[in-house]
C-alpha cells in the first residue's frame, strides 16, 4: 500500500505562480491599452454600414424569389397551356413548342441567368407533349429532382445538380399543379404540374457585392451547414468556422477570422446566407496600435523565455527520469528502478507507476499459466472429435460393398449419400457455388426422396444455359424442396409434380420452385411471409423455420431488397421465388 503524501509544492501551484507573474500581468497591461485604443474607431459605424449592404442584397435576392414564384404561378393558371394539355389532336412536339413559347413570354427568360429551366408535365394519359419545356409526368418521376420534390406544391426545395463535367450547382425548385374546373363535379380537375428550376450560384453571385467598401464573400448553406454556393477567397478551413461560430452566436455583426458576419435567413428555400465583410478597415488600425508596442511586447517576450528556460531546465531533468522509466517498461523490462526523488507529483507518480510494474508483473504470469490450461483442454477436446471424414468414407465402403454383392440400389443410395455429405462437409466448395453445383446436390437429395416416395414423386427442371455459372449461397434450394415435398406433395394420395425454373431477369437471378400439392390459403401464406422476414429468431417447425434461414441468409449477403417471396392457394400448390443479383464469374 502506497502512503498519500500531501506535498506542499505542487506542480500545479508552481505554474499558476509562474504564469500569473510572468505570463498573465504583462498581457493582461498591453490588451487594456489594445482595447481602449480600438473603442476610440469608428468601429460601430463601419459594422451599421456592413449591415446595411446585407440587408440590399437580401432584400434584392428575396425580391427575386417572389417576383419568380409570381411568375410560375402565372404559368400555372395561363388558359393558353391548359389548352394545350388538353388537346387530344396536334401533334406532342407542336403542343411543346407552343407551352415552351408561352413559359419564354410569361417568364420573360431572356436575360434571366438566374433560372436554368422551367418544365410544364402533363398528367393526362395519352395527351403526350414534348418540347423544350414540356414533358409528361411519368418523364419526371424519373428524374432526379422528383426524389427531393415529395410533393410540396408551392414550396420551394434544393437539391444538387451536375452542371458539367467537374463541377456541380445548387438547384432550387418550385412546383404548381395545374387545375382546371370540371364543369361537370364542379371539382378542380389535376391535369398537370409547372416546374421553376432556380440556379442557386447564379441567383447569389450576380448581385453579390462590389467595390472596395461593399465587397464581402457569400456562404450559402442549409439548416445543417452545409455549403452549396461560396463565392469567397478564404480557406476552407476559415469557412467552416466562420459557419460553425455564426451557428452558435445570435449576436448582430459578428466578428472572426478578420471578417464581420451578418446572417440572413430565407425560410422558403430552408436556408441561410452568411455575408462575410473583410475588416480591412479595422485590421489596419489594430495593425498600427500593435506596432506601437511591438518593442513593449519584445522585451516581455525576452523576459518570459529566459524565465521559462531556466524552470524548464531545472524541472524537465526530473520528468525525463520519469519518462524514461516509461519506455523501458514499453520495451518489455517491468523491473522497479530507482526512486525519483522530490516533494510533488512526479515522486507521487513515480510511486504509484512502480507499485504498477510490480501488479502488471504479477498479472501477466498469472494469465500465462491460464493460457497454456486452455490451450491443453482445447488440444484434449479436438482429440476427442469424430473426424467427419470417416462417415463419408464409411458410405464409401458400403457402396462398394453392395456393387460386389451387386445389390445396385444401396450402393447407388449410398453414393448419392456421400455425394451430399461431401457437399455438406463443404470439400471442394465454399460458401458461394454454381447454381449447377447445387442443382446436382438437389439431384441427388431428389433421388434419395424418390426412393421413399416412388412414382409420387416427379421434378422437372427448365433451367436456362446462362443461369448455370451463376454464383449462388451453398444450401439455399434444399429447404424450399423439402417444405415442398413434406407440406406440398407427401400429403396428396396421387402424389405430385414440382418444376424447378430458373431465368435472368432484370440483372436479377430468379429461382421459381412451384409444386402442385395441397397448398395453403392466404391467411398462412401471410403468415409464412411475415415469419420468414421477421427478426426474431424463436424457432416453429410449422413456419417455414428453413425457408427462413434461407431468406436471412440472402438478405444479409445482398440486402433487404433481396430473398424469397412465397404464394399458394388451397388445392392449387405453391410457388416459392427466390431473387438474388445475378453474379457469374464468366461475365468479367
Amino acid at each position: 500500500m502506497i502512503n498519500t503524501v500531501k506535498h506542499s509544492k505542487t506542480i500545479f501551484r508552481q505554474v499558476l505562480i509562474f504564469s500569473l507573474l510572468i505570463s498573465l500581468v504583462p498581457i493582461i497591461l498591453v490588451s487594456i491599452i489594445l482595447f481602449r485604443n480600438l473603442e476610440s474607431t469608428a468601429e460601430k459605424e463601419l459594422t451599421a454600414s456592413y449591415k446595411q449592404i446585407g440587408l440590399q442584397y437580401i432584400n434584392n435576392i428575396k425580391d427575386r424569389l417572389n417576383r419568380l414564384e409570381t411568375g410560375v404561378l402565372v404559368v400555372s393558371k395561363n388558359t393558353t397551356i391548359q389548352e394545350q394539355l388538353l388537346n387530344p389532336l396536334d401533334s406532342p412536339y407542336i403542343k411543346g413548342e407552343l407551352i415552351s413559347e408561352e413559359i419564354f413570354k410569361s417568364l420573360l427568360l431572356e436575360g434571366r441567368n438566374e433560372i436554368n429551366n422551367c418544365m410544364v408535365y402533363t398528367k393526362l394519359q395519352g395527351r403526350e407533349i414534348f418540347g423544350r419545356s414540356a414533358s409528361t409526368w411519368e418523364v419526371a418521376r424519373k428524374e432526379s429532382w422528383y426524389n427531393y420534390y415529395n410533393g410540396r406544391e408551392g414550396k420551394w426545395f434544393t437539391y444538387p445538380y451536375a452542371s458539367g463535367k467537374n463541377t456541380k450547382t445548387s438547384i432550387a425548385s418550385l412546383v404548381y399543379n395545374i387545375y382546371i374546373l370540371d364543369t361537370g363535379s364542379l371539382a378542380q380537375k389535376d391535369i398537370g404540374a409547372v416546374k421553376l428550376d432556380v440556379n442557386l450560384n447564379r441567383m447569389f453571385s450576380s448581385v453579390s457585392g462590389e467595390g472596395e467598401d461593399g465587397s464581402f464573400d457569400i456562404i450559402l448553406s442549409d439548416k445543417e451547414g452545409k455549403v452549396l454556393f461560396a463565392e469567397t477567397a478564404m480557406g476552407e478551413e476559415a469557412r467552416k468556422e466562420i459557419l460553425e461560430y455564426a451557428a452558435s452566436n445570435d449576436e448582430e455583426g459578428i466578428k472572426t477570422h478578420g471578417y464581420v458576419v451578418y446572417r440572413f435567413n430565407f425560410d422558403n428555400l430552408g436556408l441561410q446566407a452568411d455575408l462575410a465583410f473583410d475588416n480591412k478597415e479595422l485590421v489596419s488600425k489594430r495593425n498600427n496600435i500593435i506596432n506601437l508596442f511591438f518593442p513593449v511586447l519584445f522585451a516581455l517576450i525576452g523576459v518570459i523565455a529566459l524565465a521559462a528556460g531556466l524552470f524548464a531546465k531545472r524541472f524537465s531533468k526530473r520528468v525525463n527520469l520519469l519518462v524514461d522509466k516509461f519506455k523501458t517498461a514499453e520495451t518489455g523490462d517491468l523491473s522497479v528502478k530507482e526512486p525519483i526523488t522530490g516533494g510533488d507529483e512526479i515522486t507521487s507518480l513515480d510511486e504509484h507507476f512502480s507499485q504498477m510494474l510490480i501488479k502488471l508483473d504479477r498479472l501477466i504470469r498469472t494469465n500465462y499459466v491460464q493460457e497454456l490450461d486452455r490451450k491443453k483442454l482445447e488440444l484434449k477436446n479436438l482429440q476427442l472429435q469424430i473426424n467427419p471424414h470417416f462417415l463419408y468414407n464409411t458410405l464409401e465402403t458400403i457402396s462398394s460393398i453392395a456393387a460386389v454383392n451387386k445389390v445396385f440400389i444401396i450402393g447407388d443410395i449410398a453414393g448419392k449419400l456421400g455425394e451430399i455429405f461431401r457437399y455438406s462437409l463443404g470439400k471442394n466448395y465454399g460458401d458461394f457455388v454454381s447454381l449447377k453445383d447445387e442443382l446436382t446436390h438437389i439431384e441427388n437429395y431428389i433421388f434419395i426422396q424418390k426412393m421413399r416416395y416412388g412414382d409420387k414423386l416427379e421434378v422437372f427442371y427448365d433451367v436456362e444455359n446462362d443461369t448455370k455459372s451463376c454464383l449462388v449461397p451453398r444450401f439455399i434450394l434444399q429447404p424450399i424442396i423439402e417444405n415442398s415435398i413434406l407440406h406440398g406433395i407427401a400429403p396428396r394420395t396421387n402424389g405430385g409434380i414440382i418444376e424447378i425454373r430458373t431465368e435472368i431477369c432484370e440483372g436479377n437471378l430468379v429461382i421459381r420452385i412451384e409444386d402442385d400439392g395441397v397448398g395453403m390459403d392466404a391467411e398462412k401464406v401471410d403468415y409464412i411471409n411475415h415469419v420468414i422476414n421477421s427478426k426474431r429468431t424463436e424457432s416453429d417447425e410449422n413456419s417455414g423455420v428453413g425457408v427462413k434461414n434461407v431468406n436471412q441468409r440472402i438478405k444479409f449477403v445482398y440486402g433487404d431488397e433481396y430473398g424469397v417471396r412465397l404464394s399458394s392457394s388451397p388445392n392449387q400448390g405453391s410457388s416459392c421465388i427466390i431473387t438474388i443479383p445475378a453474379k457469374n464469374p464468366e461475365w468479367d
